[in-house]
């Protein structure tokens, strides 16, 4: 588990993650943009009763996303030496990027 843990900790907090973890930050990167064009689209009172079902399926998809995303970065932060030991967690929990 620790060689997965770290693989993941590259990937995701690496300055130059690749393969499909360049896939991933890109996917991630798009799915932020298109949650910021809901919103707006969204906010138009006629788009959102027409699409309302859409967009609520949409969000939900992306907290679920985002949800995934995170609790991955929690668990491979204790990878990095400013994050190791018992409080580490909560430490980078904290921090601004999380």
């Amino acid at each position: 588990m620790p060689r997965t843990r770290s693989r993941l900790y590259q990937g995701l907090e690496g300055s130059h993650p690749s393969g499909w973890f360049r896939f991933l930050n890109a996917a991630l990167m798009v799915l932020i943009a298109a949650n910021v064009a809901a919103v707006i689209v969204g906010s138009v009172d006629s788009v959102e009763r027409a699409w309302h079902a859409w967009l609520v399926a949409f969000e939900l998809f992306s907290v679920a996303v985002f949800t995934i995303e995170y609790l991955l970065r929690l668990w491979v932060c204790a990878e990095s030496k400013a994050y190791a030991g018992r409080w580490g967690r909560l430490r980078y929990a904290l921090t601004p990027m999380a």
